[in-house]
């Protein structure tokens, strides 16, 4: 009898090792630092971001086994595109945001209900997630339609940081509601470039983030993530100060999903007066 996988990361190693201390992604063996209230520490990824039994208790390799796809392809596209070999930018640009989908759902600070497991409330929710949220409710017979109608809906931004770094959390897909609806989506996937997706009715008045950005960006992080923030660099005592505040301010949600319903309460935008300059 194989052994059991207990203990799950709910954020990706594949995702956390590019914020590697030494910037050389490798895996689970890939160290970064971890701030969380106690203060900032290094940890190997293998130990950070897991829970026991957090996908399934039934049946957890298999629960493994359907992430771990997942997981591979988002290493392979982050290295790709860090070579400038990614695929065309549509194409790469709607892989990324089914990417933030995934690592939403799959997050336990959305609570699953009801007699199914995790796993299983999962994949009911992720396909609803992604014509409801994502495609606007359009009903679309393939996945190159799904794609097309994405590319109306969406625009795409990489970003680069400048003298500052992205850092991620926790709770690393970020959605932000403006104007009653969700209409921006911040990923960061690496220390120096962060994926923006916004609405069509937004505007983007130029592609480079000021210091002020990478600020903002930073700071909805930490009101975004559940504990802990994930960073290249150690964090001086001034920015573990600031993560504690966005902690504290943090109002309680209601995300849950189950075989049936899903709820995804998102971040306000703006929130505490952080505009970002470069969209009006």
């Amino acid at each position: 009898m194989g052994s059991v996988t207990r203990r799950s990361h709910y954020v990706p190693a594949a995702y956390l090792q590019f914020w590697d201390i030494d910037g050389v992604p490798n895996g689970r063996n890939s160290t970064l630092w971890v701030t969380s209230e106690k203060g900032c520490m290094k940890r190997s990824v293998n130990n950070t971001a897991i829970q026991s039994w957090v996908y399934s208790r039934k049946n957890p390799n298999e629960a493994e086994s359907y992430f771990s796809e997942f997981e591979a392809d988002w290493s392979k596209l982050i290295k790709q595109f860090l070579i400038g070999k990614q695929p065309k930018n549509e194409i790469f640009a709607n892989l990324l945001l089914l990417h933030s989908a995934y690592f939403l759902l799959r997050n336990p600070s959305i609570e699953s209900k009801g007699a199914s497991e995790r796993i299983e409330n999962y994949k009911q929710s992720i396909e609803l997630f992604w014509r409801e949220i994502l495609l606007e409710g359009q009903q679309v017979s393939s996945l190159n339609a799904a794609a097309h109608n994405m590319n109306t809906i969406w625009s795409s931004h990489i970003l680069p940081s400048s003298t500052s770094q992205f850092v991620t959390s926790d709770n690393p897909s970020i959605y932000l509601q403006k104007d009653g609806e969700i209409s921006m989506i911040i990923l960061p996937i690496t220390p120096n470039w962060l994926v923006l997706f916004h609405k069509k009715n937004i505007k983007m008045v130029r592609g480079k983030v000021l210091i002020n950005d990478i600020m903002h960006l930073n700071s909805y992080v930490s009101l975004n993530s559940n504990r802990e923030i994930y960073s290249r660099d150690e964090m001086e005592e001034s920015d573990i100060n600031s993560f504690r505040k966005w902690t504290d301010s943090k109002l309680p949600n209601n995300n849950f999903y189950s075989d049936t319903e899903l709820s995804i309460e998102v971040v306000p935008y703006p929130s505490y007066g952080m505009k970002f300059s470069f969209i009006e």
